[in-house]
């Protein structure tokens, strides 16, 4: 059975509609029932119930939804092995790399890398969660991400080995040339700020660790929302509101005069870049690469 029928046949499990499970495989209803019913001539059995409203999985077919799953599992992890397999044995490793960090610390690191060993890097520059999802899914070997101070302090371990590979700051900017607009809002209790969507892993650290400790009585106006790092950088220099941006991003600007700090009147927090694999038994390049990372680590 191939894993596209099986995924094919779990969206219609999942959901309990043809036309919910077309929109999760990105495909149009007929189309996808068109798919269904080569499926169900390619095996010579009938899997669905289309005399009823919805379409109901035949009884024969539900007794065996767990072995659906696990056979679909079974494959996912097989496919990702031979992609790993396949990149190691052409000197090829992947990276998983939050968006600030292929911004800032990564040119830095794969030099270092470099320098010690031949291989071709594939970054993949994404949001926090996808970047842990390649890693968990294998289509990755590590994963660079930031971890707030709590989730620093907390992480005990288990299924995931950690590397510390430096600190950042969370810190307040605007646009030098915004800085008389800021007043006047502050003095009428608002400020217009560039802020990171709740659901976005810096969005839930301005909350739990920022926004408790903002000056009383001041009302955030978000004027922006964006989930993408650098482009609140650019909001924030264009003079759209202060944003919260890791100092690393923030470095250049800040030097040259075009953003400035307001550290002095607004929290900031700690932010900690680590690097992430799965405990499972590593080989080769990957088990070379994360040694190099370990000695940067203690540096």
């Amino acid at each position: 059975m191939r894993l596209d029928w099986l995924e094919d046949i779990l969206a219609v499990i999942d959901t309990g509609s043809i036309r919910a499970a077309a929109e999760r495989r990105c495909i149009s209803q007929p189309a996808f029932s068109r798919r269904l019913r080569a499926i169900e001539e390619r095996l010579g059995v009938e899997l669905f119930d289309r005399s009823r409203k919805p379409v109901a999985i035949h009884p024969v077919i539900a007794e065996r939804e767990a072995e659906f799953r696990q056979a679909a599992s079974r494959l996912r992890e097989m496919g990702a092995e031979l992609r790993r397999a396949a990149h190691e044995r052409h000197g090829r490793i992947v990276i998983a790399s939050q968006h600030a960090i292929t911004a800032t610390l990564a040119p830095g690191l794969l030099d270092a890398l470099f320098a010690e060993i031949e291989l071709t890097v594939r970054l993949r520059s994404a949001n926090r969660e996808d970047c842990l999802a390649l890693m968990m899914t294998r289509q990755a070997a590590f994963a660079l991400c930031y971890q707030s101070g709590a989730e620093f302090a907390a992480d005990g371990g288990g299924f995931l080995a950690r590397l510390a590979l430096g600190r950042d700051r969370l810190v307040p900017v605007i646009a030098a040339s915004a800085l008389a607009r800021l007043e006047a809002g502050w003095e009428r209790g608002e400020l217009p700020v560039v802020a990171f969507p709740e659901s976005a892993f810096l969005g839930r650290v301005f909350i739990e660790e920022v926004g408790p400790r903002l000056p009383a009585g001041l009302t955030l106006r978000r004027r922006v929302e964006t989930a993408l790092t650098l482009a609140a950088h650019e909001m924030a220099l264009a003079g759209l509101g202060v944003a919260w941006l890791p100092e690393s991003v923030a470095r250049p600007a800040l030097a040259a005069g075009r953003l400035a700090g307001l550290g002095d009147r607004l929290p900031g927090t700690d932010l900690h870049i680590v690097a992430l694999r799965l405990r499972l038994a590593q080989g080769g390049n990957e088990e070379r690469v994360w040694k190099i990372l370990e000695g940067l680590s203690g540096r």
